[in-house]
């Protein structure tokens, strides 16, 4: 990955189904944004079954299958399920906001204009000299 839009985008993606995170209970997680989701709604019991003071579940996956060193290091240290949705939903937020920002290449971006500039001077007076050889 080159850019951030384009590695904020990767840690978005939904991952393949061997990956997914599975609960206790049976839900599989695909995303970030669905864990977020479960992790709003699940039991606080639910949630004590993955994250205890020797395990965080929720961080294991997001280092080995998301690969999201920045959220692991919030993640690993939250035993408060609601604080851990606060920080996933966080997360996502910010990488939904870097995903969707394209950089101009300016370079690119003055080529097409002078290209798209050149095109129009010839057609203006290709269009001019028609009209006026008409009247």
């Amino acid at each position: 990955m080159n850019t951030a839009p384009q590695k904020a985008a990767h840690l978005l993606r939904d991952v393949p189904r061997q990956h997914t995170f599975k609960l206790h209970l049976g839900t599989e997680i695909r995303n970030l944004e669905e864990l977020a989701e479960v992790l709003d709604i699940m039991s606080d019991s639910t949630f004590h079954h993955h994250v205890t003071a020797q395990k965080n579940d929720f961080a294991t996956w997001v280092r080995e299958v998301i690969h999201d060193d920045e959220l692991v290091e919030l993640l690993q240290p939250i035993k408060n399920r609601k604080e851990m949705v606060r920080v996933v939903k966080a997360r996502v937020s910010a990488l939904e906001h870097q995903a969707s920002t394209d950089p101009v290449d300016a370079k690119e971006f003055m080529q097409t204009g002078l290209r798209d500039f050149a095109i129009g001077a010839v057609v203006g007076v290709v269009v001019g000299i028609g009209i006026a050889w008409i009247f």
